[in-house]
């Protein structure tokens, strides 16, 4: 017996066949572009600025659908970076910027932010990233200088972990608490801080990228210079004579007298007084002539620079107190030796 096959029933199974159950075709995925601009800062002082390179990174829940290593142009101009053939949706954009230009190094900014790929579009974004200080520091921890003195100060940023991040100085500010004490002077190589008055202040620097401070205690003390003066035979004090601090070229700065011990004290030195001479309080003594630390100094000689008269050096740097020690007076009744061999000094 011959098998039959009902016609209905085979165009049944032409129908299935050719139409897969219902199923159809794969239809592409809208898709756009991301756009971002990136401005490098002007480079200032002479520590390399803030960011060599800068990461962008594309992700979406799918993985990582980009990435590019940007550095600095040279000269200097905005770059721009874009990526195309994103599909279209939600992103997550990571941006690091690093001290060098191969993208390594501990990141000095780091942000990650949300971003939307619109179909057949391109869509510019705006870089966020946040400074990866954490705290700063400066040297030194505490200042005690003199009225007059200046020294550099130095500010040091480090992220979570310690490490040292590099910063710009243009975004580190500095501010006394009262600049009639001591003053910032910022503008060149470095910060400089110079007392003003005796007195008390703080000192505070300022990260702007990370908005982070520190503190220093600064102290400022008047200088002093002090010492005694004697009779060169009977190492008997003498009194009221007076002692005159002088520039190097025995311009005079500062004056006192001796007491009954013949001691003197000058509070107040300013910096430039780098010698003095001894005026003796009457006509016993020898005028212009004096004995420093075992050498005859005469005063109208000239130094051995010949910048200025023949005067003892105050000794010491110019920001510290110093006791000059004796100087010997020379009575008229006992003629001083000659200076061998000029000036000491």
């Amino acid at each position: 017996m011959n098998k039959q096959y009902h016609p209905l029933i085979s165009v049944l199974l032409i129908c299935l066949a050719s139409c897969g159950g219902g199923g159809g075709g794969t239809q592409a995925r809208p898709t756009g572009a991301l756009r971002f601009t990136i401005n490098w800062p002007s480079r200032t002082w002479t520590a390399p600025l803030v960011a060599e390179s800068v990461a962008i990174e594309l992700r979406s829940r799918d993985g990582v659908l980009g990435s590019n290593l940007v550095q600095r142009p040279t000269p200097i101009s905005p770059t721009v970076v874009a990526f195309s053939d994103l599909p279209a949706g939600p992103v997550s954009v990571t941006v690091t910027a690093f001290p060098d230009a191969a993208g390594s190094g501990v990141p000095v900014a780091k942000g990650t932010f949300a971003a939307t790929v619109s179909p057949n579009t391109t869509t510019d974004v705006p870089i966020t990233a946040n400074s990866t200080i954490a705290r700063v520091e400066v040297l030194p921890a505490s200042v005690a200088m003199k009225v007059g003195q200046t020294l550099e100060l130095t500010g040091g940023a480090f992220d979570s972990l310690g490490r040292i991040v590099l910063s710009a100085p243009a975004s580190w500010r500095w501010t006394s608490a009262d600049e009639s004490i001591a003053r910032v002077t910022t503008g060149t190589d470095r910060p400089t801080l110079t007392g003003i008055a005796p007195g008390a202040t703080t000192v505070t620097v300022t990260q702007t990228d990370a908005q982070v401070s520190a503190a220093v205690d600064v102290s400022v003390t008047p200088r002093v210079v002090s010492g005694s003066v004697m009779h060169d035979n009977t190492s008997s004090p003498v009194a009221n004579a007076t002692v005159v601090l002088t520039t190097d070229a025995g311009v005079a700065v500062a004056t006192t007298s001796t007491d009954a011990a013949g001691r003197f004290r000058l509070e107040g030195v300013p910096l430039e007084a780098v010698a003095f001479t001894v005026v003796p309080p009457s006509n016993n003594y020898h005028s212009g002539t004096l004995r420093y630390e075992g050498r005859v100094y005469v005063t109208y000689y000239p130094n051995q620079a010949g910048t200025g008269p023949c005067l003892p050096g105050i000794g010491g740097q110019p920001h510290e107190d110093c006791d000059v020690g004796t100087v010997y007076l020379f009575p008229i009744s006992s003629p001083p030796p000659p200076p061998m061999g000029g000036c000491p000094r």
